[in-house]
């Protein structure tokens, strides 16, 4: 189950980190969609989904994964902010279980008559 709620507003008034405005200005925009799942200590799974048609002209096309984890790390450590020493981005297949490049190594490779030449070898 999912729950959905505003971060500043359960968050100590001392703490003064804005999330939504440090997550705009890594591009990440109202038609992306970011879920976020911990996997352990300062190990998450982060899914990012863009909901944008062609009609929102490619607006956020590019993201700033670097600036969307850092926000999320300041967001996590407003009350005793600590510098990041070092992030480490893997990106994984659409399931998650596994590295894009395996997936990519495994994926079954289609034979079919677009595939093939005149004289029957695959191209």
């Amino acid at each position: 189950m999912f729950y959905s709620f505003d971060v500043q507003q359960i968050l100590d008034p001392m703490c003064k980190f804005d999330l939504k405005t440090a997550l705009r200005a890594a591009n990440l925009l109202e038609y992306y969609k970011m879920v976020t799942f911990p996997l352990g200590k300062n190990k998450f799974t982060l899914r990012l989904e863009n909901l944008a048609d062609d009609m929102d002209n490619g607006k956020g096309t590019y993201l700033d994964l670097n600036a969307i984890i850092k926000a999320l790390w300041d967001n996590a450590n407003c009350l005793n902010p600590i510098d990041i020493d070092q992030i480490m981005i893997t990106e994984q297949s659409l399931t998650g279980n596994m590295e894009l490049s395996e997936m990519q190594k495994r994926k079954i490779q289609w034979q079919d008559r677009d595939h093939y030449d005149s004289s029957n070898e695959v191209k």
